[in-house]
């Protein structure tokens, strides 16, 4: 209650101090503005590399007081951040996607064409340069990084390909490189599909060489997949292309593969994956459930109307489960339930249920 009180006498004090300032809107817009644009002045002018051959990409990570890299940051233990998960001495372009967020809307506002050219030049240089020769997979995601210093992909070549995000520039990178995101569309299916039949997989993957892995079949993922999928396949410069038609293909049986794996689960929720190593045949994640359900309504759009109805009813039913999970929003350390036993429907013991 203490803190409710000090709370809304702040917010108070915020309102009263706003109304007593002096300064325009304009002028207040333009202050915070300036915080905007120093930022992302300060990338465009230090953060690029620089190192070896030059290129247009974004470090990830920079030591603040040289602007510069710093290799000693990768011996800094961080709880809960793997040492595959950093990207030290190069750039991941997939969690770049705010930055180039940033600055494109910066061109919108101030008119300053420098932003999005600097956006637009990293995107192009990373898809016309940075993709597997053996696989077409890009050096991006939860494990790889394209190395400044090795001007090669990082980690390579015994740490998985692992896609960690959603990547929304598709448009651009298309307009950079279409031949190369068409054999990066294909690649997924080529070279992380374990069955091609049954449609298993895993989110992990090999970069440099074919190797296939299954029973990690997240559902996030598996939307994922066939959200991209869709979307090439939509492209209206991929109509001539051979293997379009096998895209409609690679989209029905992965989302039968989800069907099957609900069936699995004695509660009638989807399961995280088939493989019993780390239990996931036995888990549900509403979140990584809901993330397909997204993705499922992006996909329908390309298959036949009877496919498209089931696929929409099947996210219907995940957004359903969520909803009639046992969530407990009170004060007390509830909180969204997210991880549920397959067996009963209820909680799991875990810190992400709070």
């Amino acid at each position: 209650m203490m803190k409710c009180v000090i709370d809304r006498l702040f917010l108070i004090f915020l309102i009263l101090s706003w109304g007593c300032d002096e300064r325009t809107e304009a002028s207040r817009h333009a202050h915070l503005l300036a915080y905007v644009t120093n930022y992302a002045d300060a990338m465009i002018e230090h953060s690029r590399d620089v190192y070896g051959t030059a290129s247009p990409l974004f470090a990830s990570a920079m030591d603040r007081t040289t602007l510069r890299l710093n290799t000693s940051i990768d011996t800094i233990v961080v709880k809960g951040v793997r040492t595959s998960d950093r990207a030290v001495t190069g750039a991941n372009m997939i969690y770049d996607k705010s930055l180039f967020r940033l600055l494109y809307d910066l061109t919108e506002s101030t008119g300053e064409a420098k932003y999005a050219s600097a956006a637009d030049e990293a995107i192009y240089f990373f898809f016309n340069a940075c993709q597997g020769e053996v696989t077409d997979l890009f050096c991006w995601g939860e494990h790889l990084f394209w190395d400044f210093l090795t001007e090669d992909c990082g980690f390579q070549p015994n740490t998985d390909y692992h896609e960690a995000e959603v990547w929304p520039y598709w448009d651009k990178a298309y307009d950079a490189a279409p031949e190369t995101v068409w054999r990066f569309t294909l690649a997924e299916w080529d070279h992380q599909i374990h069955d091609k039949t049954t449609g298993d997989f895993s989110r992990h993957a090999r970069y440099t060489q074919h190797e296939t892995f299954g029973g990690y079949d997240f559902p996030r993922y598996a939307g994922q997949l066939m959200e991209r999928w869709s979307y090439s396949y939509a492209r209206p410069e991929n109509t001539d292309r051979p293997r379009r038609e096998e895209l409609r293909l690679f989209i029905e049986t992965l989302f039968h593969r989800m069907r099957d794996n609900m069936s699995q689960s004695p509660s009638g929720l989807l399961i995280a994956g088939r493989s019993p190593k780390g239990d996931h045949n036995q888990v549900v994640w509403l979140m990584s459930n809901l993330e397909l359900a997204r993705c499922l309504e992006v996909a329908a759009s390309v298959v036949d109307p009877k496919m498209a109805r089931q696929m929409l009813d099947f996210a219907m039913k995940q957004d359903q489960d969520f909803l009639a999970a046992p969530h407990r929003l009170d004060s007390a350390g509830g909180g969204f339930a997210v991880t549920l036993h397959a067996a009963t429907g209820l909680p799991r013991v875990r810190s992400m249920n709070q």
